[in-house]
């Protein structure tokens, strides 16, 4: 008989994010088709109360946090608000704790922002096994 000696979690918030630029449009100015909706993941390592981990929806635009170090949960372990930048010039995402937050960035352009979006919840549990 096996039995898990130890339990590691880690978790995992989902975020649904709007284009603010595009919103509403499947195509660009020449005719080509647009993604303006996506979800964007943020993982914390192991047991860990902090998100450190960013994957983006799309494979060719990597996601960074703003900060260069990650958001904590909320103190009761959900997850918290965020805003979405996209960095057309550098073809990436930056993360921000809040549309204020990235609005008052020096170098953003204010309507490349996203409205706050909540995050969904998952816990991922993986048992260890000895």
């Amino acid at each position: 008989m096996i039995c898990p000696n130890e339990v590691e979690a880690k978790t995992r918030c989902k975020y649904h994010w709007i284009d603010p630029l595009h919103e509403g449009q499947t195509e660009d100015s020449i005719g080509n088709p647009i993604t303006t909706e996506a979800d964007f993941i943020l993982e914390t390592d192991d047991d860990d109360n902090k998100l450190t981990r960013v994957i983006s929806p799309f494979t060719k635009k990597p996601a960074v946090f703003a900060n260069g170090e990650g958001l904590k949960l909320n103190d009761d372990g959900t997850c918290p608000n965020i805003s979405v930048y996209d960095q057309y010039t550098t073809l990436r995402f930056k993360i921000y704790k809040s549309k204020k937050s990235c609005q008052s960035s020096f170098f953003n352009l204010k309507d490349r922002c996203s409205d706050d979006l909540e995050g969904l919840l998952f816990l991922l549990i993986h048992r260890l096994l000895m």
